[in-house]
């Protein structure tokens, strides 16, 4: 009898482990991108900044966001920036109830999703948020902007343009960064600025700028001035006194940001 339960144990600890084992693997990435130096890490939500900034009016959400939408050249690193700057001023301007800016935003991310040959389930759900825009479904609307987000860069590291992937989440920091530097001086209160401390997200990004290797984008116009321009950025992220920023430094980092734009935008 005794004999039995041991052996009844031995089976039922082999199968946990192997369980494990099995639980293990799945969390791993797929073996061709385990060498790779690529860091997968989705960028803060921005309802956790808004959080901060819980002074904002319905009035200054609307006036961040330009009237002229962001457009870029027709080429892949161009596009993938444009996406995540449009990405974050669609989300600004659902807290803005702006639906003739949030409806050319869409369009110009739909748009942008085809050229970049992004899954279908992804470019259907481009298309939905047009109709959350146009029943004022504004909750939703942010949500899934920011599942949006998510799903594109889910779908650029599972099909490995790791590049196009960095490249559209450089153009969501730059955008976000930008915008909460511009609320935050328009009523400088130096507790808020924590906000902009996003240090770990910045080095991720400039980590995975060094290690983007094709060979268009890397010769391409905008890829070194952006990259040093990203590093004066970091100096300014990587000073802060008691976790805040003085106004000259958020004055900064709004003019380096915009510099990026208009980089990539040229």
């Amino acid at each position: 009898m005794l004999k039995k339960v041991i052996i009844v144990g031995i089976l039922v600890i082999a199968v946990i482990l192997s369980g494990c084992k099995s639980s293990q693997k799945e969390k791993l990435p797929p073996p061709d991108t385990q060498t790779t130096p690529f860091i997968y890490a989705s960028l803060p939500p921005f309802h956790t900044i808004f959080e901060i900034l819980d002074y904002l009016k319905l009035g200054d959400y609307d006036q961040a966001v330009p009237t002229k939408v962001y457009r870029t050249k027709q080429e892949t690193g161009h596009a993938a920036f444009a996406l995540g700057v449009l990405t974050a001023d669609g989300i600004i301007s659902v807290r803005g109830h702006n639906k003739s800016k949030l409806n050319a935003i869409a369009e110009e991310m739909i748009r942008l999703s085809n050229f970049l040959g992004l899954d279908e389930s992804i470019l259907r759900l481009a298309d939905q948020l047009k109709e959350l825009v146009n029943n004022d479904q504004w909750e939703e609307l942010e949500k899934a902007l920011e599942y949006y987000k998510s799903e594109v860069e889910g779908s650029l590291y599972q099909s490995q343009q790791y590049d196009q992937f960095t490249l559209m989440q450089l153009g969501g920091w730059i955008e976000g960064t930008n915008r909460v530097a511009w609320f935050v001086s328009r009523n400088y209160q130096k507790d808020k600025t924590k906000v902009l401390n996003q240090q770990g997200t910045l080095n991720h990004l400039i980590s995975n700028m060094e290690y983007i290797n094709t060979p268009s984008i890397q010769s391409a116009s905008y890829f070194k001035p952006s990259y040093e321009k990203l590093l004066q950025i970091k100096r300014i992220i990587d000073k802060p006194v008691d976790n805040t920023y003085s106004r000259e430094q958020v004055e900064q980092l709004i003019s380096l940001t915009a510099d990026i734009k208009k980089i990539f935008g040229s």
